[in-house]
């Protein structure tokens, strides 16, 4: 714009006058935005810590990461940053309960003595049930280092906490009952169906099963244990203890928790009356099976608690596992590996009053006992005689060897006369059985030791 006879230049914003010129000044500070360019040395520093990145970052060497290094690195437990005590306040609070944890010490349980010099220990609510035990691994040197040792520590059949559960007194007297062919080899002549018959006590199916659970947080295994109690025509009796139905969840490096659930009668005593055994373990399931969502969400809180990843388990291969037996509550089986001891005899014979008929005279028979245990006192000897022609057994002597406890490499000598009206015939076989129990037992009482002692009659040395 030309004013007079003056020439007057206006610049209009965001432009500004420099001289006889307009140029452009977009943040208002008087400075020609072109004019605005950084000292010299500024950017020489600048590139030189650029530089200095550049050299730092090329000297680190990047580790190539394989596939089973991954593996091992998702795989590891944490290490433990709590106490057990919050640790137990934590599943009070997720039951909404107050349970009162206590540190057993209990040595009337053989597994807890075990655990205590394998530098383990154990810590329980509630003596009898025992819903939650945390299992602690004290020794530094044996703790689990990744989802793998977890999986080999809880894994049956080599995981054995599952006697802390029983009384383990009360299962020491279920015994598998001799096979047919073991019985064979020990009574070539004895009929079997006389041998299940003489066993008239009721019989324990004992069942134990074991399979991997998998939850949002990762694998636990539920180990599903039971002993029921059918007579002769497979009817549900009881059970010789309650249901053992314990979950195993994964927590630290040295830290296992078990939970056992809460059964509104008593876990595992929920009647069966009248009910075959397929019943009865369908009944059973449909209770886990109701039960098993509010385990699953504890065991999936207890592992964020302790810090268990998601991804631990899976590449950990989790097996099932199945053991199925028939035992018996009945002292006429023979306690082949029980005790320590040998167990000698002898006898004669003389006629009978009858032609071809025979009594036992004499036995002569020396007991000695090599076992450091009590179990070995108030011993019997039972004599039964087989008829090999018709395979039948007849009882024949049952009298004492000793009271009270036989000690240690005690030799016991006996001799006993016999002189029976009770006659057998020819061809006869003598099976001596000793056994443990008292004066007049019931059959059912009587404890079985040892094989018996079969000795073919010799008529020749008739006296």
């Amino acid at each position: 714009m030309i004013s007079g006879c003056s020439q007057q230049i206006i610049c209009n914003k965001p432009y500004i006058l420099v001289g006889t010129e307009c140029c452009l000044d977009n943040n208002n500070d008087s400075i020609c935005d072109e004019d605005e360019v950084m000292p010299t040395n500024n950017i020489k520093e600048e590139k030189s810590n650029e530089q200095a990145i550049v050299e730092d970052t090329s000297e680190i060497q990047t580790p190539i990461v394989s596939s089973s290094d991954e593996l091992i690195q998702s795989n590891e437990l944490p290490t433990r940053n709590f106490t057990i005590e919050e640790l137990q306040d934590f599943i009070n609070e997720l039951e909404n309960r107050i349970n009162l944890f206590t540190p057993e010490d209990d040595e009337n349980i053989p597994y807890v003595i075990e655990a205590k010099n394998k530098g383990q220990s154990l810590v329980r609510t509630n003596k009898e049930t025992k819903y939650w035990v945390i299992h602690i691994i004290n020794d530094s040197n044996k703790q689990l280092e990744d989802a793998n040792d977890f999986y080999n520590f809880v894994k049956s059949p080599d995981w054995q906490a599952w006697r802390y559960y029983i009384n383990e007194t009360t299962w020491k007297w279920l015994y598998k009952p001799l096979e047919e062919d073991e019985l064979k080899e020990l009574l070539p002549k004895y009929k079997y169906i006389d041998y299940i018959n003489s066993m008239n006590s009721d019989w324990v199916d004992y069942d134990v099963e074991e399979n991997p659970v998998t939850t949002s947080q990762g694998n636990i295994l539920k180990f599903d244990m039971g002993a029921m109690i059918f007579d002769q025509f497979g009817y549900w009796q009881g059970n010789w203890e309650n249901q053992k139905l314990i979950y195993k969840i994964p927590c630290t490096k040295d830290v296992v928790v078990y939970l056992r659930p809460r059964w509104g009668i008593g876990l595992g005593n929920t009647g069966h009356w009248n009910q075959k055994k397929e019943t009865a373990v369908k009944n059973w399931e449909e209770d886990v099976r109701l039960t098993e969502p509010k385990i699953l969400n504890y065991s999936n809180e207890i592992m964020r608690f302790c810090g268990i990843k998601k991804n631990m388990f899976e590449e950990v291969d989790f097996d099932s596992y199945e053991y199925h037996s028939t035992l018996v509550n009945n002292w006429k089986v023979y306690f082949r590996v029980l005790f320590n001891y040998s167990f000698d005899v002898d006898f004669s014979i003389k006629e009978g009053s009858y032609p071809k008929t025979y009594l036992l005279k004499d036995i002569n028979l020396t007991f000695v006992s090599y076992d450091k245990n009590d179990f070995l006192k108030n011993c019997y000897l039972s004599v039964e005689i087989l008829i090999n022609d018709s395979g039948k057994v007849k009882d024949y002597l049952d009298q004492s060897i000793k009271g009270g406890r036989i000690k240690v490499e005690e030799k016991v000598t006996k001799f006993l006369e016999k002189d029976s009206s009770e006659s057998f015939g020819e061809n006869a076989t003598i099976i001596f059985k000793p056994y443990l129990g008292w004066e007049d037992v019931g059959e059912n009482y009587k404890y079985y030791i040892g094989s018996p002692i079969v000795k073919k009659v010799d008529y020749t040395q008739i006296q």
